[in-house]
């Protein structure tokens, strides 16, 4: 989950999965360019960064208001989580 209550809302809409289905789409501003944290990457893409950033968060069709975002995601595949 990804909490973007916190977050600057620079954009919010609507997409349809399977032209029938909607689910939500925000675009964030953060302070924070979240690292990979994984222990094999160089420092520079391991660890978190103090930085304006953007990010693209979205909901699903099944539980929706409850935001992911594609890094999130790809961390969870990655993982195993």
């Amino acid at each position: 989950m990804f909490d973007i209550s916190s977050a600057k809302v620079i954009k919010r809409g609507i997409c349809l999965y399977d032209n029938a289905v909607e689910y939500e789409v925000v675009i964030v501003e953060s302070n924070i360019l979240y690292g990979s944290g994984d222990y094999e990457d160089l420092p520079d893409i391991a660890n978190d960064k103090e930085v304006k950033c953007y990010y693209g968060c979205f909901d699903s069709p099944g539980n929706r208001g409850v935001f992911s975002n594609a890094n999130q995601e790809l961390r969870n595949a990655t993982n195993g989580e």
